[in-house]
């Protein structure tokens, strides 16, 4: 994307001189967009952790660090909430499962049919969900199982988007990869009751509430606002300075974009 502004800056740059303002068409494929945006992933970073600070169970699972994405100079957090219920034979209590020290692996770019796709790849070397006390007499928190997250990760498709006079991202779909498997690590009747409940109950956040988190968190104005800015950097023709996006339409493999400079 890089080179096709460059090759046309000496031309529109000198038209520039002739006109206050003259518009202009340029197709971008999807893969020159990759070619700009790859670099950003060496220093990309996903965690997903909302374990209280003060920790579950006597201070497990502690730590002041919570979720965050992480995106070449941009950086959110994802303050997630905590998967609350109540067991209606065990009296008003909540109960909780949170998310438990869930670190990148991997995270890679691609292109999906008119979105840019952001692969993100889990470390599974822990428990990921915890179940703890959320609020009340909580008396059978002992005896809630674990929750492990196999081949975890999670995939953020992304559409270009024209945001003012310029080009941003906004979030087309959130998949959850992987799956999830309730796990007793001891020998609680209670837990071996309610692995089959619990289990239920994660593949229904799984498929909604998990995405719906993630994509309202990523889909703020804010987010809009950081990713135009990046953008804005190779967004621009010589002495011209920044081109005026005027008008963005997305195909399954380019950009054509209208602008005037």
């Amino acid at each position: 994307m890089r080179k096709c502004v460059t090759v046309v800056c000496v031309v529109l740059g000198w038209l520039a001189g002739f006109s206050p303002a003259r518009a202009a068409d340029l197709r971008v494929s999807f893969d020159e967009i990759l070619k700009l945006t790859q670099p950003l992933t060496a220093t990309a970073k996903m965690r997903l952790h909302n374990v209280p600070p003060s920790g579950v169970f006597g201070g497990m699972f502690a730590s002041e660090e919570q979720s965050y994405f992480k995106f070449g100079a941009t950086s959110q957090e994802l303050p997630l909430t905590a998967y609350t219920f109540s067991l209606s034979n065990f009296g008003t209590a909540k109960y909780a499962y949170y998310f438990n020290d869930i670190n990148t692996s991997s995270i890679s770019l691609s292109s999906q049919n008119g979105a840019l796709r952001i692969s993100v790849r889990f470390e599974e070397d822990r428990p990921e969900l915890v179940g703890a006390c959320y609020s009340g007499a909580c008396a059978i928190a002992s005896a809630l199982p674990v929750i492990e997250w196999r081949k975890p990760g999670v995939d953020i498709d992304l559409r270009p988007i024209k945001h003012k006079d310029g080009v941003s991202l906004a979030v087309k779909k959130v998949t959850i990869r992987g799956y999830f498997q309730t796990i007793c690590r001891s020998g609680s009747i209670l837990c071996s009751l309610g692995r089959s409940w619990a289990q239920r109950q994660i593949n229904r956040s799984r498929s909604t509430e998990m995405p719906r988190q993630i994509t309202k968190i990523l889909d703020s104005d804010m987010n809009r606002e950081k990713i135009a800015a990046i953008f804005a950097t190779f967004l621009r023709i010589g002495a011209s300075g920044q081109i005026k996006i005027k008008t963005l339409a997305v195909e399954p493999k380019l950009l054509r974009v209208n602008f005037e400079f």
